[in-house]
């Protein structure tokens, strides 16, 4: 016993020079092992493990250790099934260290297979992401587990966009029109996997140089043609709360240009699940209040502004509406109500 304690009392004297050593070691990695070869193995395992829905490939990997160790990786390029290439100029991932070092039975049972152990080491390991040059903007998504029980997880997520290319957003995604400007947001949110409790949190979308260019655009109603529409800014803040989505503020153009105005209120918005991981947005009942502004000029372009004559208010160049806009869903028309304030 007394060989074991003089060695131990022996490393404890010398933890200065293991430290050395050890941070020597941790240096020696990160400067000189090839982590760009690693290119192809990362490409196959990404693959294999989505069933081929996922190909993604870099130009470099690397890793850092400043602030905290964390990989990234250049000239990113994910291909997904269907959807159009996805490329990001700059990746980083950085997890969740501390919480990892703090979370051994979850790591194990995440190894054993437990799926929601799987999830919250998952939620760990993208805890921290950085995507600059993605669809012409940045994205910044933080992660933390809050709670994991019955097989579900809750995450608190904090998302950050810069000048989103909305016209790139648009050839990507789903959107039903064609869309320009720059968007920028940010959204935290309460999120349980399985959806047994609705998203919770708050958000602010702004888009600078809103441009809808002219064209047919679905409505309840049938199509209907839109004259080009262009705005210096477009905000909406907001909070979901309760399965309700409340719109707090919102404002889109400005006082000098062909149609601008403000709009608040509440709907209902629940997300159910659609099954391969997919969920759907239902919109269920609403209650807006929208000020709206058009010139004279563009309400001839407009076409049908003459269906709003019972909610307008003569102005100088141009006519104010103010009114209540409420419904059971978006299948069925509006009732439509003037009133006198905002």
């Amino acid at each position: 016993m007394a060989y074991v304690n003089a060695f131990f009392g022996w490393m404890w004297r010398k933890k200065g020079f293991f430290a050395l050593v050890l941070a020597s070691a941790v240096l020696f990695l990160v400067l000189i092992f090839p982590f760009g070869d690693l290119s192809d193995a990362v490409t196959s395992v990404i693959a294999r493990n989505s069933n081929n829905a996922v190909y993604l490939q870099f130009d470099d990997l690397d890793l850092s250790v400043i602030p905290a160790p964390a990989v990234a990786a250049t000239g990113v390029s994910a291909d997904l099934l269907t959807l159009p290439t996805l490329t990001i100029q700059y990746l980083k991932l950085r997890p969740a260290y501390l919480s990892m070092l703090f979370s051994p039975l979850k790591l194990f049972k995440a190894a054993r297979g437990d799926m929601e152990s799987a999830m919250y080491a998952g939620v760990l390991a993208l805890a921290h992401v950085r995507a600059d040059g993605i669809l012409g903007g940045d994205v910044n998504l933080d992660l933390s587990p809050e709670k994991a029980e019955q097989g579900a997880l809750t995450t608190r997520a904090d998302i950050e966009v810069d000048e989103l290319d909305l016209n790139r957003l648009q050839e990507w995604s789903a959107l039903p029109v064609k869309l320009q400007g720059k968007l920028s947001a940010d959204v935290g949110l309460k999120v349980n996997t399985s959806m047994q409790e609705q998203p919770e949190g708050e958000f602010t979308l702004k888009v600078a140089k809103f441009v809808l260019p002219s064209g047919p655009v679905n409505t309840m109603a049938g199509p209907i043609n839109l004259p080009t529409v262009s705005m210096a800014n477009v905000l909406f803040r907001g909070r979901l709360v309760g399965g309700r989505l409340l719109l707090e503020e919102g404002t889109f153009g400005q006082k000098g240009e062909p149609v601008h105005g403000r709009i608040k209120g509440e709907m209902a918005v629940r997300f159910i699940p659609a099954g391969n991981g997919q969920v759907t947005p239902a919109i269920g009942n609403y209650n807006l209040t929208a000020d709206l502004n058009m010139t004279t000029m563009f309400e001839k372009e407009l076409g049908f502004a003459f269906l709003l004559d019972n909610y307008k208010t003569p102005g100088q160049g141009g006519n104010r509406y103010l009114m209540r806009i409420q419904g059971t869903d978006f299948y069925n028309p509006p009732a439509i109500t003037r009133v006198s304030n905002f």
